[in-house]
């Protein structure tokens, strides 16, 4: 099997774990930060890109991306078309799979309810969900005007008055707000 990847020269610790630097083999792009080799499947379209690090016990395989200064430890998983991206985290025994997504300063343990195939995909974590690949804690979530919803997207409102009965009764299901 060709490698779709290779481990760099440059290496830096991060919490007590040396990362080694990836490079993309096809185009010679420069990746992200891994461990080792079993952070990062060899197969699919997954990769590592700028700061992101995975590290520990931590997978991206599939077509998972994990980009900007996204972080994959412990035994988090990324996998499906799963993103991790700005300042989120993975880690315990999260996953993100599907079409789900942790973004902005998102972090997932272990709970988490992804809602795929709307115009807005939704992941509800720990501490707040992400709509889009726009981040909320559940306190800004229940202060959105529908002013500063509209100006999200223009289909950001009529996504509200469609789904938002139903998010807001998932969320008090949950206890999460």
């Amino acid at each position: 099997m060709n490698k779709k990847y290779i481990l760099t020269n440059e290496i830096k610790e991060y919490h007590g774990y040396i990362l080694h630097r990836i490079e993309r083999v096809s185009d010679n792009l420069i990746g992200g930060w891994i461990e080792n080799e079993n952070n990062l499947s060899q197969c699919g379209d997954c990769f590592v890109y700028g700061n992101g690090q995975v590290c520990g016990n931590g997978i991206v395989c599939g077509n998972g991306q994990v980009c900007g200064n996204g972080r994959v430890y412990e035994n988090g998983q990324v996998y499906g078309n799963g993103i991790v991206c700005g300042n989120g985290r993975v880690y315990g025994n999260g996953q993100v799979c599907g079409n789900g997504r942790v973004c902005g300063n998102g972090r997932l343990t272990t709970d988490i309810v992804n809602l795929t195939g709307l115009l807005f995909p939704i992941s509800i974590v720990d501490n707040g969900l992400s709509i889009g690949c726009r981040w909320f804690t559940f306190t800004q979530i229940k202060k959105l005007t529908n002013k500063q919803i509209a100006e999200i997207d223009n289909k950001a409102l009529q996504f509200k008055k469609q789904f938002g009965p139903t998010i807001k009764q998932l969320l008090k299901a949950l206890g999460k707000i």
